[in-house]
């Protein structure tokens, strides 16, 4: 089945915000929080700048699926650079800058929101293949601005973590983002 991709931005001006959020209530997931997001936040997100969601529409033109990105840098704190693995502090510092207060800044994208439309009776769209968009897309982006790694936060699941790693991510070993979920990183080659 073949998908096409839009932003949200993009569909917000061509067929306005009213029909956009009649598009988004039907999105169900089996996380409530990624149905919170896109139904609730994301318009808003867009509007002011924090985040970009681009939505993954099937050939009948239903909402498959969809991703939000973020230019965000992901901040080691001193303390953490002691707790990481010395070959992944290594590559990270390397491509990092140093703060005042001695944490490095790593300029990167943010991948803050996954999810599929599990209220379609027949969606083809896999998890991988919203990954595997999200990072072409990225890719591209990356020529205009130069960044070199993509991370995300998830839940301590053995399941989430295996799909997050199966698709190229390195989990952080005993690192825990603010908000208290894993943190994983991956190179954008």
């Amino acid at each position: 089945m073949k998908f096409t991709t839009f932003s949200l931005t993009e569909l917000l001006s061509q067929i306005g915000e009213d029909k956009v959020r009649n598009k988004l209530k039907g999105f169900r997931s089996k996380d409530k929080d990624i149905e919170n997001f896109l139904i609730n936040k994301a318009i808003f997100f867009e509007k002011i700048s924090i985040s970009s969601t681009y939505l993954i529409f099937n050939s009948e033109k239903e909402l498959a699926g969809y991703f939000s990105i973020a230019n965000r840098s992901l901040i080691l704190q001193k303390e953490d650079l002691d707790i990481i693995s010395k070959t992944l502090k290594k590559r990270l510092t390397k491509s990092a800058s140093e703060n005042k207060s001695g944490d490095y800044v790593i300029n990167s994208f943010l991948l803050g929101q996954v999810g599929k439309n599990f209220n379609l009776e027949k969606n083809n769209l896999t998890g991988n293949e919203i990954l595997k968009i999200a990072y072409e897309l990225l890719l591209e982006i990356r020529q205009k601005i130069r960044v070199k790694f993509i991370w995300l936060e998830c839940q301590n699941n053995e399941r989430i973590l295996n799909f997050y790693q199966n698709f190229g991510f390195s989990k952080i070993d005993n690192f825990i983002s603010e908000s208290g979920y894993n943190v994983m990183i991956m190179e954008l080659k």
